[in-house]
């Protein structure tokens, strides 16, 4: 068999799936949800560090009136300072390192970004083979995990392609399963039984 006509049809296959509306609105789903989980969790970690940094700001407080109203020596308030002051400049270091909260929403030309790469795919994966660039060659195998070559005949062959694009997302693509088998000439099809 010859092996570019092979390799171009399990490319416009890959491609076909990639360009797929479903599995794109899956990964823009997963990629919502995980931001939605990343800044649920930093909301949930900026309110306790706000809390804790106005505690010991009020404990301060508490302090310096105290002292003002003779209830508390010079001495007593050094003993407790040091730690109040250590917790609000913990808080505030902890506010400073979180994330800022941004719209969870994705640029308006991603998509169209998105759909010129995988179109450009086959194009853009000879070259970068051709150069030798194992990074490009390895994330294929990710994907494509294996290509079986089936003579039908007189004609052309059959191809079943196994892969995972669930690799894309960290989670799996509807429809589940391998990817379908590829008809010479017929681009996706369903695999048939017997033949």
């Amino acid at each position: 068999f010859a092996l570019a006509p092979i390799e171009a049809r399990v490319v416009d296959g890959l491609k076909a799936q990639l360009a797929d509306p479903a599995a794109i609105a899956h990964y823009v789903e997963s990629y919502r949800a995980a931001r939605k989980r990343r800044l649920a969790a930093a909301d949930g970690a900026r309110s306790a560090a706000e809390r804790a940094s106005a505690q010991a700001e009020r404990e301060i407080a508490r302090i310096v009136d105290a002292i003002g109203k003779g209830a508390l020596s010079a001495e007593e308030a050094a003993e407790r300072l040091p730690e109040l002051r250590r917790r609000k400049a913990a808080a505030q270091a902890a506010l400073a390192a979180l994330p800022q909260a941004t719209p969870i929403a994705l640029h308006p030309k991603t998509m169209e970004v998105y759909l010129a790469q995988v179109r450009d795919l086959s194009a853009t994966l000879t070259r970068r083979v051709v150069e030798g660039n194992e990074e490009v060659a390895r994330a294929l195998r990710e994907l494509v995990q294996s290509v079986t070559v089936f003579a039908e005949g007189a004609g052309p062959p059959r191809l079943e392609v196994a892969g995972n694009l669930a690799a894309l997302t960290g989670a799996a693509l509807p429809p589940h399963g391998p990817l379908p088998t590829m008809v010479a000439g017929e681009g996706l099809e369903p695999p048939t039984s017997g033949l």
